[in-house]
């Protein structure tokens, strides 16, 4: 049987500007294509996994999450959203939860006053937009994290 000639084609991008066409060869079985941007991303991450790197390496800045998502929202829906991550912080600052970053459970009672300041702040805001339901579940959980501060305190001094 006679040998099987291969083509190889080309292709060329009609969309650019550039006077003479730019011509890409599509690669054969065999050759060697250079790694891509996602395959760097993809080793970089895996680097970054084995030396104990969690974070991936690639992950947005929250703060820019956050001021995205601010962008998009009314004044009320954000200062909505921010109760539960202030709850939250304010759980993890008087060590009823574990840090998610070290994995332990640590006070810190300025943090813990400051979240749930913050807390109390937003929850007077958007007290008008909420349902009542809503707001004697976002109420008891700020007197909860108020009475956990003050039996901290007072077990701290």
């Amino acid at each position: 049987m006679a040998e099987e000639e291969t083509t190889r084609f080309s292709v060329s991008d009609k969309r650019t500007a550039h006077s003479e066409p730019e011509e890409t060869t599509i690669p054969e079985e065999g050759d060697r294509v250079e790694a891509t941007e996602t395959e760097e991303a993809i080793e970089t991450e895996k680097e970054g996994e084995a030396n104990g790197d969690s974070t991936g390496g690639n992950l947005p800045d929250p703060m820019m999450l956050l001021s995205m998502a601010a962008m998009q929202l009314n004044p009320v829906q954000m200062a909505t959203l921010m109760i539960p991550l202030f709850d939250g912080q304010a759980r993890v600052a008087l060590g009823l939860i574990a840090n998610y970053s070290t994995g332990q459970q640590e006070a810190n009672l300025a943090h813990a006053q400051l979240a749930i300041d913050s807390m109390a702040f937003f929850l007077g805001k958007a007290t008008s937009e909420l349902e009542a339901a809503e707001v004697r579940e976002m109420q008891r959980r700020l007197n909860d994290l108020r009475l956990n501060y003050l039996e901290r305190a007072k077990n701290s001094s």
